[in-house]
């Protein structure tokens, strides 16, 4: 990962090389550049009306996140198979919340 403003890492597959124009940050401090369409496209839970701060900050993790964005993208999905329990829980609980 990358450092950030503030001392906050960006995510490597999520950096702002990759084109995001919505940023979220984690709860531990990791930067997420996501493109707004995908998000319009894929979820229900993310009202595009509410990003008007420059960072939207999550209650999730930054290895929750990792794989929750994952799914926005028309893009092979990571598999789930050797996950352990306590991320598979958190990714759930994310993936029902938005």
């Amino acid at each position: 990962m990358q450092t950030g403003q503030q001392n906050r890492a960006v995510s490597d597959t999520f950096s702002l090389s990759k084109g995001g124009d919505v940023i979220f940050c984690s709860s531990d401090n990791v930067l997420f550049y996501i493109h707004k369409k995908n998000l319009e496209f894929s979820t229900g839970g993310f009202p595009m009306a509410d990003f008007t701060s420059k960072i939207v900050p999550l209650t999730e993790t930054a290895s929750i996140l990792e794989f929750l964005f994952q799914f926005v993208y028309p893009q092979r999905h990571p598999s789930l198979d050797d996950m352990n329990w306590v991320t598979f829980s958190g990714l759930a609980e994310a993936a029902e919340k938005y």
